[in-house]
C-alpha cells in the first residue's frame, strides 16, 4: 500500500503524486524536479537578472 505526503508548505494533503503540492505548488523536499521546471527558473531568473542590471546601470 502507497502511503501520500503532506506539503511541509501549507500542510495540504494526502497527496499520492510526485512531489509537487496539488494546492501551493511547492515541491516535496527531496523529489526531483523535472526538467522543463529548472528551465522555466532558469529563464524567468535570467530575465529578472537582465531587468535589474538595466534599471541600475550595470553592464
Amino acid at each position: 500500500m502507497k502511503w501520500g505526503w503532506f506539503c511541509d508548505n501549507c500542510g495540504h494533503g494526502p497527496m499520492f503524486g510526485e512531489g509537487l503540492c496539488n494546492k501551493c505548488g511547492n515541491w516535496r523536499p527531496g523529489s526531483e524536479v523535472p526538467f522543463e521546471h529548472n528551465e522555466t527558473l532558469k529563464k524567468l531568473s535570467d530575465r529578472i537578472m537582465e531587468k535589474l542590471k538595466k534599471d541600475l546601470g550595470l553592464k
